[in-house]
């Protein structure tokens, strides 16, 4: 399974794309490679999630839903 494809999940491919839930933003951010470092950042106060590659932030936030 690709992350983001499940519920609850999310995930930002080589490609540039972000998936959340099964659903497809293909212009979320720049490509990447082996040789990138990418961040994951969680905000689990105001249910916010994103990433940066070699850290650098994409400007673009994207709401998630957690457990309660």
């Amino acid at each position: 399974m690709l992350l983001g494809s499940e519920n609850n999940s999310w995930g930002y491919h080589s490609d540039g794309s972000f998936y959340h839930e099964g659903e497809e933003d293909q212009n979320y951010g720049p490509n990447f490679t082996t040789d990138d470092i990418i961040g994951c950042y969680l905000n689990f106060r105001n249910n916010k999630v994103f990433y940066t590659k070699n850290g650098v932030h994409f400007g673009n936030y994207y709401s998630i839903l957690m457990f309660v």
